[in-house]
This record gives C-alpha cells, structure tokens and sequence, in this order.
C-alpha cells in the first residue's frame, strides 16, 4: 500500500464535513490521494473553505450541499458525485447532532430530530450510495457513533441509544453487504476537541478536567485522529476488516478507574 497517498484516485462522500470532525476526516482523505464531496447543511462558506485547503494541499474536492435526512437530497448527493468524479468508492456517515437532558423532560421533537439527524440519514445514505458501490462491485463506508453508545451516562439516554443503533446497523449491513464487496465499519470517538465541545466546555456543561481524569492518555483528542481512523478503515490496509467498531477515545471506554500510582497503592 502507498503509505503516503492510500486512496489515490479513490472518491469519498463525507457527510456534516464543513466543521468538527468531519472537516478532519475531510482534510485526511485529501492528504490520502481521495477526491472528497464535501457535503454541508446550511455553511457554504464553512464548506468551501474545507474545499479550498484539500486543494490546496493538491487534492481535489467539491462542496455539495444536502439535508442527508431527506431522501432526496441523499439521492442528489450521490448522484452529483458521481457527475463530478464518476463514482463513488468512500461513504463517511458523519453528519450528527447531541443532545444531554433529563430523559423525563425529552420531548417528541427531541427524539425525532435525533432519530433523524443520527441515525435516518445513515440508513438513506447508505442506501443511495450502496447502489453506486453494488454496481461496481466495491466500497468501503464507515459510520461514526459515540463512546457513549457502549457506557450509560446519565441525560445522554436517547443519545446513546440511538448511537448504539448505528453500531448494529454497521454490524448488520456489513454482513448482508459483504458477498458484494463492499466493507461497513464503525468510528466511535471520545472526546474530540471541535467547536461544540468547546463550547460545552465554556458553558460548564462539560467540565473538560473530569473528562481528562477519565481519560488514560490524559489528553482530548483532534478531528483529524478522526480522519486518520477513517483513511486506514477506507484503505486496503482494512482489506479483511468489516462489522467492527473502532474507538478513537484515548483509553476512555476501556479505563477501570485506578492510575497507575494507585493500582500499585491497591496490589497486596
């Protein structure tokens, strides 16, 4: 494998791309030789600046707009792209959106919008440009969910559940999709340092020294660790990897609660 540029003349589709973690793993199948669509809701200018670092890096990329939770519009994504750049090798389901609140205070709104923006637009997607990737044989996609969707946490309980729908539905299309080619995978990130946590962080609604004594590496990590994740799961470095998810969360979901001093305090 080209260990410089992996995805050389490749095609990826990365939904939400025009900030946070989708700006990075944009940014990284750039760098890895992919032709990028940058799909974005309502920031053109955000989109076209994301655009305009791949090429200037040399890749090439093109912003689409879409509302990848109308039917629709992931159909228009997909077929635009593949005006642009004749097919479509790479899906990145990254478009999402969070909400933490007291479960008994959820309203019906709430759940529809997370039910759409997090998990239908991922069913449309994939549909849209699994019929591209059946034809040809071919394709690699790769849904991002959440630490959370594995731990409960208190006010993240519609969240949670319905990230955890995303790691079954890549378990589950992996399977039914694999005599075609074609490989699902799963990204769950931890703590990522992008504009909404920063924000949370400035509001107090996430207090950024609990997550790092949470955290093993005792650091937040960044879009583009992201990216990095999804170019290897895109890559034929993952040739024989489908159905998985993989956490990028710097030890979060693994950590047992002691440091290393105080395990060595608690051995007999």
């Amino acid at each position: 494998m080209d260990r410089v540029r992996p995805l050389e003349g490749k095609t990826a589709i990365v939904t939400g791309a025009s900030q946070g973690i989708g700006r990075g793993i944009a940014l990284c199948l750039g760098r890895a030789g992919a032709q990028v669509v940058v799909n974005y809701l309502d920031d053109s200018a955000a989109a076209s600046s994301v655009v305009e670092e791949i090429e200037r890096a040399g890749g090439a990329a093109v912003a689409i707009q879409a509302d990848v939770t109308k039917r629709a519009d992931a159909e228009r994504l997909v077929a635009r792209t593949v005006d642009a750049f004749g097919t479509i090798d790479i899906l990145v389901n990254n478009a999402g959106t969070g909400l933490s609140k007291p479960f008994a205070e959820f309203t019906e709104a709430d759940w529809d919008l997370l039910i759409e923006v997090d998990l239908k637009s991922v069913f449309l997607c994939c549909q849209a440009a699994g019929a591209v990737m059946r034809r040809q044989g071919s394709g690699a996609i790769i849904n991002i969910a959440s630490v959370a969707a594995k731990l409960a946490l208190p006010y993240r309980t519609v969240y949670s559940t319905i990230k955890a729908g995303v790691m079954m539905f890549t378990a589950s299309l992996a399977t039914e999709w694999a005599p075609h080619h074609i490989r699902v995978n799963c990204i769950a990130p931890g703590t990522i340092l992008t504009p909404l946590v920063e924000k949370n962080f400035a509001t107090g609604s996430l207090e950024p020294d609990k997550v790092l004594d949470r955290t093993p590496l005792r650091r937040f990590g960044e879009p583009e660790e992201i990216g990095q994740a999804v170019v290897f799961l895109a890559s034929d470095a993952a040739a024989y990897i489908t159905g998985q998810t993989l956490a990028v969360d710097g030890g979060w979901s693994i950590w047992g609660g002691w440091t290393p001093e105080q395990a060595l305090r608690e051995m007999p």
